[in-house]
């Protein structure tokens, strides 16, 4: 399983990284929204974990972004929340996440 994590802290990133890697996953971590963007268009990712505090490019744009490219990510987002704000969940939803 492909999956890219887009994660803008750094000690995070890499804490995820290590333990999907620990679990055989194939791992590719960005910073920032636009490397998401970017990575999205050009590999197909079979999940998704998408920071909603990335710098870059705003996070729910980056998430239809990818939503859009169906065939390139058909699967599953989990965004992380840095601030524990309620309008994200239903705008999150619109945007394409699960």
């Amino acid at each position: 399983m492909r999956i890219l994590v887009a994660e803008h802290d750094a000690p995070l990133a890499d804490f995820l990284c290590q333990q999907l890697e620990k679990e055989q996953f194939s791992v590719r971590v960005v910073s920032d929204g636009l490397q998401a963007q970017r990575m999205a268009s050009e590999q197909a990712f079979d999940f998704v974990v998408l920071d909603l505090g990335l710098p870059g490019a705003k996070s729910l744009d980056v998430l239809r972004g990818i939503r859009s490219k169906k065939p390139v990510c058909s699967s599953t987002a989990v965004l992380t929340p840095a601030v524990g704000d309620p309008s994200i969940a239903p705008m999150s939803t619109m945007a394409g996440a699960t």
